[in-house]
């Protein structure tokens, strides 16, 4: 054979990406030293059957692992979705029966539970009753009669899901409460006191008030009518005291048929007990309210709860604020009944007023003008907020004067033509001047948020229709909820309609 000198020689390729270095250079040789040229074809045979081997070796070893992990792979990738997705379905059951435990709880007495979507990403259960809440616990909040004070209160109840998720978060209630003080005038003398007892046993005592209410207006459960305080906690007082919600004279125990005067004593219990077992605690914005004698009763007494109550009113943390209706009172002529029948009854009931306005009428016969309303305005702190909402010609303050004792006798008199247009007259001259008074005294306030509407009502928030009312296109409803979303103000909405641009939902003669 031929000698074969300094020529590289590699035996199946193949094998040089398999074998290891070591066996890899001794397949490939270099036959520089290899002189006997008779060197059989033996060596070759052996180097070709081990090369072989080991590929065939290496080639199963390496297929198998390759199947063992395919296989370990595809295991995987099919059983942890189905981990994954039965792990969800039983914790989304877990967490709902958990939250209708939860709710069912909370929600036993009520007869009536609605859900309704307010946006795409939460759901809302509230009760549609207002349920009766007993002060049992409070022995100085008392009717005229001596019964036990109640209210009513409506949790608002937050069902929250994230949307392609499924996951509930349910939360008891809102951290929005609405507290309104019901309204109904006054007694201020024994007589008085009696035959309102008569009259209207309701407005003094508490016994033939039912478990259930339902609320009108902005304390509706509907968002047709309640609008935007549809997400609030509702807490109705009704107003069973006669005292403008002042009083704090308790039945003597010597005299059980003594009247008993009991308005102021009766909010503090009402605000411990919503504080201490209702969540009145966890609450971020506390919205008071009142019409007529219960606005007036805001007006005053929310100074001296502020200074009563500063662990519950906690204006650190919490956003308080007030919307007055219909209870801006003027200072009215020298003969008007309702500064004397006031000066009688805030001596009858012991009333309890705002710690300026005493100090400013030293002369207990002028504290009466403690409930007009720039007086009032005097002892609030600039922080707190408030919404007057007064009608221009308000038939009920009207009716205070002697001039003018009621504005339906023009329809029931009897007189002739004449009689009844010089008594016409005399009611439109009354009222402009009443409007005129009313006007300036609005319009002098520069800190507080004002809807002076021309529309010969008493009391709106309460009206199915109130979201209705404007002034100059402008409605009610839409400068409230601007109201309620802007801390701190940056500008005082004030409307005054002096040029008659109100809209009421009822057609009338302005």
């Amino acid at each position: 054979m031929p000698t074969i000198s300094n020529t590289k020689v590699t035996l199946y390729p193949s094998l040089t990406t398999i074998l290891t270095p070591s066996t890899s250079s001794t397949v490939t040789t270099t036959i520089n030293n290899n002189n006997n040229t008779n060197t059989s074809q033996f060596p070759n045979s052996i180097y070709k059957l081990k090369s072989t081997f080991l590929t065939r070796f290496y080639s199963s070893s390496t297929l198998n692992s390759y199947r063992l992990e395919i296989c370990l792979a595809f295991l995987l990738c099919i059983s942890l979705p189905i981990i994954i997705i039965f792990s969800l379905i039983f914790r989304k059951n877990l967490i709902e029966s958990q939250e209708l435990t939860l709710f069912n709880t909370t929600t036993t007495t009520f007869s009536m539970i609605i859900l309704d979507k307010t946006n795409d990403n939460s759901k809302t259960f509230f009760p549609t009753e207002l349920k009766q809440i007993q002060l049992n616990d409070y022995p100085n909040a008392q009717c005229n009669d001596g019964s036990q004070a109640t209210y009513y209160l409506r949790h608002r109840y937050f069902l929250s899901t994230k949307k392609g998720q499924h996951t509930f978060n349910i939360h008891i209630q809102s951290r929005r409460w609405l507290i309104f003080l019901d309204g109904g005038w006054y007694c201020h003398d024994l007589l008085t006191c009696e035959k309102r007892q008569l009259i209207n046993p309701l407005l003094t005592s508490s016994k033939q008030l039912k478990n259930y209410r339902y609320g009108s207006g902005i304390l509706s459960s509907s968002s047709d009518e309640s609008g935007l305080f549809l997400n609030y906690n509702v807490v109705y007082i009704p107003y069973c005291s006669s005292d403008l919600w002042t009083g704090t004279m308790n039945r003597s125990i010597n005299n059980k048929n003594q009247i008993q005067f009991s308005g102021y004593n009766i909010l503090k219990s009402v605000l411990s007990d919503l504080y201490e077992t209702k969540g009145l605690h966890h609450a971020k914005q506390i919205l008071f309210s009142g019409t007529s004698a219960g606005g007036l009763g805001v007006l005053i007494t929310l100074p001296n709860l502020l200074n009563d109550l500063p662990s519950i009113l906690n204006r650190n943390q919490i956003d308080i604020r007030a919307i007055i209706d219909s209870a801006w009172f003027i200072e009215p002529d020298n003969d008007s009944y309702g500064s004397d029948t006031i000066q009688l009854g805030t001596n009858y009931w012991k009333a309890k007023l705002p710690f300026k306005c005493n100090e400013k009428y030293e002369n207990k016969q002028e504290r009466w003008k403690c409930f007009l309303g720039n007086v009032a305005l005097e002892s609030f702190e600039q922080n707190i907020q408030l919404f007057i909402i007064q009608s221009l010609t308000d038939d009920t303050q009207l009716v205070a004067s002697k001039k003018l004792t009621s504005l339906s006798q023009l329809i029931n008199d009897d007189n002739d033509n004449d009689e009844i247009n010089d008594r016409t007259r005399l009611t439109n001259t009354i009222t402009n001047n009443f409007t005129l008074k009313l006007i300036n005294s609005l319009k002098k306030q520069t800190h507080i948020h004002i809807f002076a509407t021309s529309c010969p009502f008493h009391g709106l928030l309460l009206r199915a229709d109130w979201l209705d009312f404007s002034i100059n296109d402008r409605k009610l409803s839409q400068i409230l909820t601007t109201w309620l979303r802007t801390t701190p103000p940056k500008r005082y909405i004030q409307l005054i309609d002096q040029l008659r641009m109100s809209y009421c939902p009822i057609t009338v003669n302005l």
